[in-house]
């Protein structure tokens, strides 16, 4: 033990008798970064190699792009990225679509609710976009009803021509099926006979 030597982080004593058994740059010292949100990885740009870890320097894993924020990190979002920087902050492991600078962009377009991600169903009952695909209760959406065909307007569907929807939708605005002719207004049960005449 003298003041010459490195410390030495294979021994339990103080080598070069500084009082410090943890020095910067001990010889077998460990890199750590800093990871001052504690989401287990640290900042690439900032690490000490030390004995033991020590304050914030204290996860080997680095890449953090955000290290204000413990939703973010590599691996965040898993279903976008198994790998890349991306914020989760409703824990639905898809990535915000629009995140701050800096962070990998996914797919999640609303990154407070994590009902609403790619991985979601469309539902009728809500009337926001669940499922990330920019449409709202677009066909054969959760919860919907079918509704026929009823392209001659005179309120009775067709049988073989019905769609899905969460509300009437276009000429699908008939939740019966009975119209027996839709390319006639005048057709439709309990219609007027009509005899030709002779």
């Amino acid at each position: 033990r003298n003041p010459a030597v490195n410390e030495n982080c294979a021994t339990a004593y103080d080598d070069d008798c500084d009082g410090d058994t943890n020095d910067l740059a001990s010889t077998s010292c460990v890199t750590r970064y800093l990871d001052a949100d504690s989401d287990d990885y640290g900042v690439t740009a900032d690490s000490e190699c030390r004995c033991t870890a020590l304050g914030d320097y204290d996860t080997t894993a680095s890449g953090d792009c955000n290290d204000s924020s413990a939703d973010t990190y590599p691996g965040a979002a898993p279903e976008d990225s198994l790998s890349a920087c991306m914020k989760d902050a409703d824990s639905d492991d898809f990535g915000d679509d629009s995140p701050p600078s800096g962070v990998t962009a996914g797919s999640d377009c609303n990154d407070s609710v994590s009902t609403i991600s790619p991985g979601e169903p469309e539902r009728c009952s809500t009337a926001f976009d669940d499922d990330c695909d920019t449409l709202t209760n677009e066909l054969n959406a959760t919860g919907c009803s079918t509704f026929y065909a009823d392209r001659d307007g005179d309120d009775y569907g067709n049988p073989l021509d019905s769609r899905c929807y969460c509300e009437a939708s276009g000429v699908y605005n008939e939740t019966d099926d009975e119209d027996c002719d839709d390319s006639s207004n005048t057709t439709f049960p309990g219609a007027a006979e009509f005899e030709s005449p002779g």
